[in-house]
């Protein structure tokens, strides 16, 4: 079984590659594009990457971890990644996509973890241990725009493969493993129990991101300024689109 998860950030993907790699006794392939990764135990960095697709069949089964912007955002891979039509989407049996229903917690998150250098924190770290900052608009922007990017590639495999998609929503690693593997098994079709959820590495860990941002209500006025709605699951890549140009960034053909 080969599966990939192609993920926005700060969505949950690092823990279900984890639980999907330890449900169906798979190699972790996480976010094959990025070196820095290393400390992981990701098995490939941005170097070799491409060997990796002619070799996708060979050797033990795997779970691949693509982040959604380094399929077609030419700005933010610089040759790194792959095109997406690189990718054999064909050779895996299913494509899992992460996304998070909350849009401002999501752009807080990225701009935290981007400002503190820190992508993956301790399960049981409280807020308060975490200094409370400023998003800038231009952290909004550039978060918006990773978002759209992962909606046209979502847009696409969905539209030419859409029997091997299958979407995953943030919020279900907020509760508890019991509930984690019932509402993971209802989404997949797959049987996960509580046990596979142990020892994941980046557990969701409740921030209240109201409080870690100190311009919380800002970022939700930018989002119902831009979008008319502050909920990723009423933003869509053609809301987004038209603002781009503004913003110096490149717009991605269907």
């Amino acid at each position: 079984m080969h599966l990939a998860v192609v993920s926005l950030a700060r969505t949950g993907s690092t823990v279900l590659a984890q639980v999907l790699a330890k449900k169906f006794d798979l190699k972790l392939l996480g976010e094959i594009y990025n070196s820095n990764f290393a400390d992981l135990s990701y098995q490939l960095g941005a170097v070799n990457a491409h060997t990796h697709w002619s070799n996708l069949h060979q050797g033990k089964h795997s779970v691949t971890k693509i982040m959604g912007h380094n399929l077609i955002n030419e700005q933010q891979r610089r040759g790194r990644g792959p095109a997406f039509q690189d990718v054999p989407w064909g050779q895996f049996d299913r494509i899992v996509f992460t996304t998070r229903q909350n849009f401002p917690d999501c752009v807080a998150s990225v701009a935290i973890a981007n400002i503190r250098k820190k992508w993956h924190h301790q399960t049981d770290t409280p807020d308060q241990l975490i200094e409370c900052m400023s998003i800038s608009e231009s952290y909004y922007q550039w978060a918006s725009y990773e978002y759209y990017a992962f909606l046209k590639a979502r847009q696409k495999l969905m539209t030419t493969l859409p029997e091997k998609c299958i979407s995953v929503p943030y919020e279900i690693f907020s509760y508890d493993s019991c509930h984690k593997s019932w509402y993971l098994s209802k989404l997949t079709g797959w049987e996960f129990a509580p046990d596979h959820f142990e020892n994941t590495r980046n557990r969701s860990h409740g921030f209240v991101y109201p409080l870690l941002c100190a311009n919380y209500q800002q970022i939700i006025d930018w989002c119902q300024r831009d979008y008319g709605t502050w909920c990723a699951t009423s933003i869509s890549a053609d809301l987004i689109e038209p603002h781009l140009q503004n913003w110096g960034f490149q717009t991605i053909p269907d």
